[in-house]
């Protein structure tokens, strides 16, 4: 149930922004975004400090 709010999630907003906001890593919430479909939702995102 969880893996699919967080699929449809990725729908609306990006997944650096869930990641913030839900306190998830960026690459847990890209694993999301990729498997539900979001176009470039694999690309890591990079946030303060990740460069």
């Amino acid at each position: 149930m969880r893996n699919a709010v967080l699929h449809d999630l990725t729908k609306e907003l990006d997944a650096a922004t869930l990641a913030d906001l839900l306190g998830y890593s960026n690459k847990a919430m890209n694993i999301h975004a990729a498997r539900s479909g979001v176009p470039m939702g694999s690309y890591p995102a990079i946030g303060p400090g990740e460069t």
